[in-house]
């Protein structure tokens, strides 16, 4: 990749956190709570998607993961059958179907994403 492509993809990047930044702004967001990925806990290298962190790369926003509960034996038996929600529902049962690592006890996850502090703009304090 050439710098001019460099700097067009980087100006593009802020145009869509610029808009993303407004829209939180717009309805008064600080922080979601959100699922890191559609499965829980995996061993290092069998992560199955990435579309529930990358968003927050991209809009360079910090977030956390933290643990929030655990496996239940009741979790573990669903079958391919219950995979309604179109393909990657089905590549995800069929993953979890596949695992030997999905255990009771493994933990539940969330994330936390917030915008960086150096793009809000000031807000008065309601006291």
């Amino acid at each position: 990749m050439d710098i001019k492509r460099f700097f067009e993809l980087s100006a593009a990047r802020h145009e869509i956190q610029d808009q993303y930044h407004k829209l939180w702004a717009a309805h008064d967001i600080d922080a979601i709570l959100t699922p890191p990925a559609p499965h829980t806990a995996v061993p290092l290298d069998e992560w199955l998607s990435i579309s529930y962190t990358c968003i927050w790369n991209l809009m360079d926003y910090p977030a956390c993961i933290i643990p929030t509960g655990r496996v239940r034996s009741s979790d573990l038996k669903d079958d391919l059958s219950e995979a309604k929600h179109g393909g990657m529902d089905k590549q995800t049962y069929a993953f979890c179907e596949s695992c030997t690592h999905v255990r009771v006890s493994s933990p539940n996850l969330k994330q936390i994403p917030v915008p960086r502090i150096s793009r809000m703009p000031p807000r008065p304090y309601n006291l």
